[in-house]
């Protein structure tokens, strides 16, 4: 454990365990380069990739030899959910469908407000009315408001406006300035 091996004129690149651990070491100018025609990086004891590279082609990232995220021709393709946040703690949730994710509705992407969290927001979605992007709250299936690609809006429930509990279907509260036209 305690040799070493050193090349370069002032020993710049070394290569050593120290016991605990197992050392590439470049100290020297320049930039320390890996040519390889294919590149892996594997588990221990060979059985499987945590890192790919296919020259002229993708790299991959892999969790437990699964593939989670792939470049391609086009950028990248990720396999599972993106989770954004800090720490532990996801503050939103972003999954990207190809299949129905509720009754009569496709989504291209939904992000939702957190790990576990019942309400979230479709982009691209599809529904009987040609949506672009639909808002729930509390699981439902039904959104409590979208907007369609003629330029219209539905909401579901009240709506209210200086007020976070309308009685109507619309309920305006204090006072303002307004144009007729």
């Amino acid at each position: 454990d305690a040799g070493r091996l050193f090349m370069g004129d002032s020993n710049d690149l070394q290569i050593y365990h120290d016991g605990s651990n197992s050392y590439i070491k470049d100290t020297g100018t320049g930039n320390l380069r890996i040519d390889a025609t294919n590149f892996f990086v594997r588990n221990s004891d060979g059985s499987k990739l945590a890192i790919d590279a296919v020259d002229g082609a993708e790299v991959n990232l892999r969790y437990n030899g699964s593939k989670k995220f792939e470049t391609t021709n086009t950028g990248v393709s990720v396999t599972g959910k993106i989770l954004a946040g800090t720490g532990t703690t996801a503050a939103a949730t972003i999954n990207a469908y190809t299949t129905t994710v509720s009754t009569g509705l496709y989504s291209a992407l939904r992000v939702i407000e957190n790990t576990g969290a019942s309400s979230y927001w479709d982009i691209g979605a599809t529904g009987g009315a040609s949506t672009l992007l639909n808002f729930y709250h509390n699981g439902t299936t039904t959104p409590k408001i979208f907007f369609t690609n003629l330029g219209g809006a539905t909401f579901t429930g009240n709506v209210g406006i200086g007020t976070t509990s309308p009685a109507a279907n619309l309920q305006v509260e204090g006072s303002g300035t307004g144009a007729s036209g």
